[in-house]
Parts: structure tokens; sequence; C-alpha cells
């Protein structure tokens, strides 16, 4: 059975069962809501009520354009870093970063993102062979832990040569080399 309701002027709109209906009643709400609301089920089933869709909004962006380098990094050094003062104690910190690295020969590079208590996101670019290699390091991360609003966090982007002897580089080897790094800060509440 369909319930057809006709336009004013023209045309209708029609609501329609399932085939295999059964019973089935749905309670709509006493008024219209408001503008960009929607409709959901209530604690009840079949009692529709009006709701807000919950939305994150971006706080604040740091941005970081890098030529910061460092070659042969014998233990983790950071390369570049971007720091965050949280404006609230309920934000989430998202962190993107990306850069060049050189592998040489027989050689291994570990890249991590660092945020002064864990190492996230560790990567490790390998060289098998006796050629040198260039790769990308691309890394996002969400900040798991809490935040104090007003304090200072600082991020970093941190690189060791693991293995081998060969150069391993990261970030600007050459003048058309960038590292990126943003920083946001997401209403999480």
């Amino acid at each position: 059975m369909t319930l057809k309701l006709n336009g004013s002027s023209s045309g209708y709109t029609a609501i329609d069962a399932p085939a295999a209906a059964g019973s089935n009643t749905l309670v709509l709400p006493a008024d219209n809501g408001s503008a960009n609301q929607y409709l959901k089920n209530s604690g009840t089933a079949g009692t529709l009520e009006f709701a807000t869709l919950a939305s994150s909004k971006i706080l604040q962006i740091k941005t970081l354009v890098s030529n910061g380098y460092d070659e042969n990094p014998a233990d983790w050094t950071t390369i570049y870093s971007q720091a965050i003062t949280p404006t609230s104690s309920t934000s989430k910190i998202i962190v993107i970063a990306s850069s060049q690295h050189f592998v040489g020969a027989t050689s291994t590079l570990q890249i991590a993102l660092y945020d002064g208590t864990i190492r996230k996101g560790t990567r490790e670019h390998r060289n098998y062979d006796s050629d040198a290699e260039q790769g990308v390091f691309t890394a996002m991360w969400v900040g798991e832990g809490s935040y104090t609003a007003g304090t200072a966090y600082t991020f970093s982007v941190q690189a060791k040569r693991s293995a081998g002897s060969s150069n391993c580089d990261l970030g600007n080897q050459s003048s058309d080399w960038r590292s990126y790094m943003v920083v946001l800060e997401v209403d999480a509440s």
C-alpha cells in the first residue's frame, strides 16, 4: 500500500511499505524541529525525534615547510619540529608530516613522528643493493593522550641510520627537496 501526498500545485510524495511489511509503527515528533536537524530513532524503537549532528571543528592549524636536513643520524635525531598550544583540554591533535629521504647502498634509515614521549608511525627504508635509493616518508598521527590547554606541545620528525655505513639523509639533500608538517587542534567535545 502506498500513501501519496499531493503537492500544492503539482506532483506528489509517496511513502511505500516494504513487500513483506508485517506490523511497523513510526511515531513522528510533535513539532517540526529546527534548521539542519534530522530525524532519528529515539530511545524507543519507532519513536522518532529531531537531533543535531555532532560536529568537530578545527580550532587551529600550525604549518611548517622546512629545509631541515641531517646526514647519517647515528641515534634518533630531530630533523624538524612544530609546536602547538591547545586552547582546550578536550581537543585532539592531528599531525601530518612528509619528507624526502635518501638511503645509500646496503644501509637502513628509520624515520618516525615523535611527540616528546613516544615515537609513532616508525618507517624503515632498507636498501638491499649497491644503488642509492630515494623515497618519501609520509605519516599521519592522531594524538591519543590528553592535552592541557595553554601548554605547548612539540611534535617532530626524527630519523636514525640503524644499519650500514653508506649515506642516509632525511630532508633537504638538494635545493628542491622540502619537508612539510601540519599540526591541527580539533575540537573533540
